[in-house]
């Protein structure tokens, strides 16, 4: 489920600075446009460089197609029409990119942008480093201490918010949001199917599965079918019932982050599950 126009979105594009109207788009090559949100200082960025940038990106009916809130992703700059766009840039500068987004997704794999290469997006940015390769490594594991003590932060002001009765299995807490007392208890070997939409803390949804073309199944007990904490929120529940299930991060993805770069390093995440059906195991 994608957000559109919501609050959290507009505010940051509005701490990045207005979209100025009086200032014309650069059209860079045949397909990548640019325009200038705020100048920054810095010095400007070259092939072979490492870039550490925060995006939000949009498609052109203002739907969010990728946002992590105060992360900024490093990438290397190299020999392509996308990283080439870049070198008009200088560390301190936002602004925003029309491109295809096939040339995003060559060089980011995340989830929402991947499922078609497709039309033209919106990407808004702001330059926040420019380093070479050494830099660009202290940066990162100074960026990881620095979240393992933010998430630790923000998990505990999430839960001293959270209305109603959580319960804990192991180290992974879990709110139950709907009981039914004639489910089928979910066991070792069971096929369970379920429905979940995953989101950060501060509630941006980062995957949902009624955007997949099938149910989610698994067969339950069974490793590396499924994130270890939902598999651990879920114990214990039946058919028919539903839970939030919070994660810290090493029950979720971890010091690595997620596959596709959704979720990034060191992040507690939230997974709100519909259990639709438990097959027993015969």
């Amino acid at each position: 489920m994608s957000v559109k126009k919501s609050l959290p979105i507009l505010l940051l594009i509005f701490l990045w600075a207005c979209d100025n109207k009086e200032t014309a788009y650069k059209q860079l090559s045949d397909d990548i446009a640019f325009q200038y949100l705020q100048f920054g200082e810095g010095r400007r960025a070259e092939i072979g460089d490492y870039l550490a940038t925060s995006f939000l990106v949009l498609d052109f009916e203002g739907d969010t197609l990728h946002h992590v809130p105060n992360y900024p992703y490093v990438f290397p700059l190299n020999e392509t029409a996308f990283d080439s766009a870049w070198t008009f840039c200088k560390e301190g500068d936002s602004g925003i990119f029309i491109m295809p987004r096939k040339e995003f997704n060559q060089k980011f794999d995340f989830y929402r942008l991947g499922k078609t290469d497709t039309g033209k997006i919106k990407l808004y940015f702001r330059l926040n480093k420019v380093l070479d390769k050494a830099k660009a490594e202290k940066f990162r594991q100074t960026l990881l201490s620095k979240r393992e003590l933010e998430e630790q932060l923000a998990l505990k002001k999430y839960l001293a918010r959270l209305e109603g009765y959580i319960d804990t299995v192991g180290d992974v807490i879990r709110q139950v949001k709907q009981i039914n007392h004639e489910g089928d208890l979910i066991e070792n070997g069971d096929e369970i199917s379920i429905a979940y939409q995953g989101s950060f803390l501060n509630g941006y949804v980062f995957e949902d599965s009624r955007d997949k073309a099938v149910i989610p199944t698994f067969v339950y007990g069974k490793e590396y079918q499924l994130l270890e904490g939902i598999h651990m929120g879920i114990s214990g529940l039946k058919s028919g019932e539903s839970v939030k299930i919070i994660l810290p991060s090493r029950r979720a993805f971890g010091k690595e982050g997620s596959l596709a770069g959704i979720v990034p390093p060191y992040t507690a995440v939230i997974f709100d599950v519909n259990i639709l059906k438990v097959e027993k195991h015969q």
